[in-house]
Parts: structure tokens; C-alpha cells; sequence
């Protein structure tokens, strides 16, 4: 019976199967996802919800069905967006609680992105991974987390259970100056405890392993069991030129796109009640 939620009533859904954590495709719905870019660029779009078809922004559309969420969605060259200025993309997710219940203090989700790359001239080039991607969250014991931007910090990726991405594969460590294979130090990625740089979504996540480049993402939320949260999610473009001997490495600047989303169990596949 666990498995199962019940409704009563004229214009219900009798018995469907059910859930304890956080579950959508982005069919149809936001899910009570927003943008909130904050001011927005001067193309006035930042984060959005739709469908997309044909292969042309990302290249095998959304991860499932027709809609997903990304950066400007049917643009595939974010970095004119607000002429040679920098700016960021945010998004926040819906509020959500992580149930002492749930089996897994997991969320997961799946993540598109192709982000802008410098790479040097000559047999072996080098890159630089000017922008950057990253998810933050927030919490509070007692949900109703306020409609501002105010208490997210950063959470890194759970790269021992994702899939698709990986340290040197779409997610790479922030430089403490310019320096090659790196995301720039102008990325808002902070260091952790000790002062060490930290990791961030760069490059693409489309390679010879992943031709998709939908990765199955995962992040650890032990520490919030118990607890009702936020997430955020955060494109930055640093809006520099390539320097002299160095050239913009691919031309399809999509962005980042996000599907799938789900905190906690998987829905169950199938399940048994008795009636009596």
C-alpha cells in the first residue's frame, strides 16, 4: 500500500502509483521552476521552459520527451546575448523537503551543456574554459524559503554517481589565475574549507562516450535530510575576447540545459495491494 496513493471522489485518480521525494519531466509543466536572472540580458531572456525539436540547439533535443528547461532556450550562441557585456543565468528550482523515508539522499537530473571554450593554435592545442555552470542550495527546518535570491551557497557534483560527466569531462576545476585545461578564476565558483578551487560545469559534455550529451547528474544531500530546499542553478558568461594565438572553440554556444529532474526514489515500476 506504500507504493500506492489513493484519492476518493467524482473527478479523482482512484489508486496511482507514488513517490516520496520530488519527480518531473518537464512535460507540459515548469514543476515550479523559475528563472530568476536578475537583471536580465539585453536579449531580456534568460532561463526557459519548451520544447525542442530538430536537433539543432542541442543535439538530440531534450533527454526525454519534447521539454526541458535551458539558457535561452532556441538560441545556439548565448555570448551575444548582452553584447560584449558579461552576465549571469539563474534559475531556482521548485521548494522541496528531503524525506528521512526516502531510500536515497539523492537528486538527480539530466544536463546538456556546451559552454564557451578558448583553444590555442598548433598540433596539440590547450583550452581555456571561460564560462562556467554550477548548481547552489539553501534550506530551512521549516520550509517557506523566501521569493529572493538571498542564503544559496554551492554544492558540487556527486561525480561517483553521475554518469555522462566526470572531473577532465565536462566538469573541471576553477584556476586561481589563467592557466590551461581550467575554468577561469573569474568564475563564481568559490574555494572550499581548506582554500581549495572547486569544481564547476565547463567545456561540453558531448564526447565520443557520451554522443548524446545528456549526463545523468547527481548531488548528495545527506546533510539536508530532514530539511526543505531550494535549489539554484547558474550560467556565467565572463564576455572576453580570445587572446592572440587563441580562437572560440566551437561556434554552438547553446548554454546549459537541465531535464529529468527527481529528488529521491525512483517511482516504482509496479506494485500490489489487496482490497478486501
Amino acid at each position: 500500500i506504500d507504493d500506492f496513493q489513493i484519492e476518493d471522489g467524482s473527478q479523482a485518480t482512484p489508486v496511482s502509483l507514488k513517490t516520496d521525494g520530488f519527480l518531473t519531466d518537464f512535460e507540459g509543466t515548469t514543476a515550479g521552476f523559475m528563472d530568476m536572472t536578475m537583471p536580465p540580458p539585453m536579449s531580456g531572456i534568460g532561463w526557459e521552459h519548451g520544447s525542442l525539436l530538430g536537433g539543432t540547439i542541442t543535439n538530440s533535443n531534450c533527454a526525454s520527451g519534447t521539454d526541458c528547461w535551458g539558457t535561452n532556450l532556441y538560441d545556439d550562441n548565448y555570448t551575444d546575448d548582452n553584447g560584449a557585456q558579461a552576465f549571469d543565468l539563474k534559475m531556482n528550482s521548485a521548494e522541496m523537503f528531503v524525506n528521512p523515508q526516502l531510500k536515497s539522499y539523492k537528486a538527480h537530473f539530466a544536463s546538456w551543456h556546451n559552454l564557451e571554450t578558448f583553444e590555442s593554435a598548433g598540433t596539440t592545442p590547450q583550452n581555456r574554459y571561460m564560462d562556467c555552470a554550477y548548481v547552489q542550495i539553501r534550506s530551512s527546518l521549516t520550509g517557506n524559503l523566501p521569493p529572493d535570491s538571498t542564503g544559496f551557497s554551492y554544492i558540487p557534483l556527486d561525480t561517483q554517481n553521475s554518469s555522462g560527466i566526470g572531473l577532465g569531462n565536462g566538469y573541471y576545476q576553477r584556476s586561481t589565475g589563467v592557466q590551461n585545461n581550467m575554468i577561469g578564476y573569474q568564475c563564481g565558483i568559490p574555494t572550499d574549507n581548506l582554500g581549495n578551487q572547486q569544481r564547476g560545469i565547463a567545456g561540453q559534455s558531448t564526447s565520443a562516450s557520451n554522443p548524446s550529451g545528456w549526463a545523468n547528474i547527481a548531488l548528495d544531500l545527506t546533510e539536508f535530510v530532514g530539511k526543505y530546499i531550494q535549489f539554484r542553478f547558474v550560467m556565467e558568461h565572463q564576455g572576453y575576447n580570445p587572446p592572440n594565438g587563441w580562437s572560440v572553440k566551437d561556434y554552438n554556444t547553446s548554454g546549459w540545459y537541465i531535464d529529468d529532474f527527481r529528488l529521491g526514489d525512483l517511482l516504482p515500476q509496479s506494485g500490489e495491494m489487496t482490497i478486501r
